[in-house]
């Protein structure tokens, strides 16, 4: 991955993990199937800005993921994580 206005800066892969994330609550949704818990994540960029291009079931509670320096979000760990890998790349 790359980024940058020449495309010359290396992004290095992005994944969500929270490790103690199964010993929570485990939620039923209407249909009767299991969820986990959503999880809150802070992204910040140090220099420049960033976006989200795919932002399905991404709750943002900081910021809009479009042009931003620091996103939060409150969301499941799956939509966060292939917004992240969809939207870096």
């Amino acid at each position: 991955m790359t980024a940058g206005p020449n495309g010359f800066t290396d992004i290095p892969r992005v994944s969500i993990t929270d490790n103690d994330h199964n010993e929570g609550t485990i939620l039923i949704d209407s249909f009767g199937f299991e969820q986990q818990p959503p999880i809150a994540v802070k992204l910040s960029a140090n220099y420049g800005r960033f976006s989200l291009l795919f932002k399905d079931d991404v709750t943002f509670v900081q910021g809009k993921g479009e042009q931003d320096r620091v996103v939060g979000t409150h969301s499941l760990t799956y939509s966060l994580t292939h917004s992240l890998t969809y939207s870096l790349t």
